[in-house]
């Protein structure tokens, strides 16, 4: 057992290496990954599905593969695990709710067939708030926090960054409507990159929320984002949104690159806004890291972050109902009442106040280019609050009342509505030991330059060197 957690504890880049290097088989990797999801899964309820029995034939044909000289990239082996509402061929894909128990799609979604051309191997569907939209799935229950089983997970790609945290997968998918891969990243102490909408196909991903959703990594860090990334990225004719996106970057490589000189923005508090005072500090000695780096940090004024969450709210809102149309006629006391009540909203929402939404995007979306004409990248945080006990929603903060929805919900849309790529990272822990976040974001299409300041950031702290404490 020793050696499986020794196996569990690798980060995406260092079991790649040592697989290609002949000192671990994939089948040695992914046996140990598999025993410890059996052990562990009953209790963080990361996965609602392992698929044990393909990942297993998968792993054994890499192994022929390596042993007759072909080698299928830094993925070759890899255990992943893949969000409940992303269609993987001849296996179920349930979007957590028990409305589509029994779906199996006849097709792997786009990003699945990259993963798996790439090498990687599938070890289950994690899971997921209930259609990814809104709260726990009714079909798997809610997942726990690894760090302290007690405290919420966040988000909707919950599932994959629980995983991911407790050695389960060395690197996941998750999707992001609103911020649901960096806000379960975030409470989990792991990477979680939403890319440029655009840069990674949805063509087989359920859509909550159309022109907001993007899917990608959730990984421990940042040489695992890049490497998940150049497997996922590339135009997809199946999705139209792929077809601006100019020709993805060779992520792996330009990740060493120096950021001495880079202009970081870091925005000025806008009304309202109250932070935590262990996420001031977390923040504040990111912004330290930054500027021993040779970061020139300046400040900056975003658009309203309570205007770009009502926008995010109000379009997935719409789109989300448009979506559920059919099983809103004829299945809707089935459905989380979360879910329900968000989709029963968003059926009502006024054509005039969608289209109004859309016209603020733009200009929102033309402040953000003027700031990314001053700025290479943003910092800024991700999350309010540290993480906190699951099932608490109503919160008191130097006398701002809000509830869950609402803290989850104020920094993250903003790069929902403009299209940007944005990443959350670990920058520390409470004096209680869970994790506290921050998030990095930076122009469309770059990236690399999100993955080459959070490199920065894990060799300038050992904040990486601890793991949930999770015994087999």
């Amino acid at each position: 057992m020793g050696a499986n957690l020794a196996l569990t504890s690798l980060t995406c880049a260092q079991a790649s290496r040592l697989i290609h290097d002949g000192q671990v088989k994939p089948s040695e990797l992914i046996s140990a990954v598999l025993d410890a999801s059996h052990a562990l899964n009953d209790r963080l309820k990361c996965y609602g599905l392992l698929t044990a029995e393909r990942a297993l034939r998968q792993a054994s044909a890499l192994d022929e593969l390596l042993q007759s000289g072909v080698d299928l990239g830094p993925l070759h082996g890899i255990p992943v695990g893949i969000k409940d509402c992303i269609d993987t061929a001849g296996i179920p894909t349930t979007m957590g709710s028990p409305i589509e128990e029994h779906r199996v799609p006849n097709h792997d979604a786009t990003l699945v067939h990259y993963l798996y051309r790439a090498g990687a191997v599938l070890i289950g569907k994690t899971n997921l708030y209930e259609w990814a939209y809104g709260g726990p799935s009714t079909l798997w229950g809610e997942a726990f926090n690894p760090w302290d089983l007690e405290y919420t997970t966040g988000a909707s790609s919950n599932g994959s960054a629980v995983a991911v945290a407790a050695g389960l997968a060395m690197g996941a998918v998750g999707t992001d409507t609103g911020g649901s891969i960096r806000l379960p990243a975030g409470f989990c102490g792991v990477l979680g990159l939403k890319p440029t909408y655009g840069r990674v196909s949805r063509f087989g991903v359920f859509p909550p929320g159309s022109s907001l959703d993007h899917a990608g990594p959730i990984v421990r860090d940042a040489e695992g984002a890049a490497i998940m990334l150049n497997a996922m990225a590339g135009y997809d004719r199946r999705d139209s949104a792929t077809w601006t996106a100019p020709p993805p970057a060779d992520y792996l490589s330009s990740i060493a690159q120096s950021v001495k000189g880079l202009r970081i923005g870091v925005p000025n508090r806008q009304d309202r806004e109250v932070l935590a005072q262990e996420v001031e500090v977390a923040l504040a000695q990111s912004v330290d890291i930054l500027n021993d780096a040779g970061c020139h940090v300046v400040a900056i004024d975003l658009p309203s972050l309570l205007d770009a969450r009502t926008i995010m709210w109000t379009v997935s809102g719409a789109e989300a109902a448009e979506a559920h149309r059919s099983h809103l006629r004829s299945r809707s006391a089935e459905y989380h009442p979360n879910v329900r009540r968000l989709l029963a909203v968003g059926e009502f929402t006024p054509a005039a106040e969608y289209v109004h939404c859309f016209r603020v995007r733009q200009l929102m979306m033309n402040q953000m280019a003027d700031i990314f004409g001053r700025v290479e990248a943003i910092l800024m945080p991700c999350i309010p609050l540290a993480p906190w006990p699951s099932g608490q929603t109503r919160f008191e903060l130097d006398g701002l009342v809000e509830d869950d929805m609402s803290l989850l919900s104020r920094y993250c849309p903003l790069f929902n509505v403009t299209g940007h790529p944005a990443a959350s990272m670990l920058a520390g822990f409470t004096s209680g030991g869970l994790p506290l976040s921050v998030q990095i974001a930076a122009p469309m299409f770059d990236e690399s330059t999100i993955l080459r300041i959070a490199r920065v950031f894990e060799r300038a702290t050992d904040h990486m060197q601890r793991r949930p404490n999770l015994a087999l």
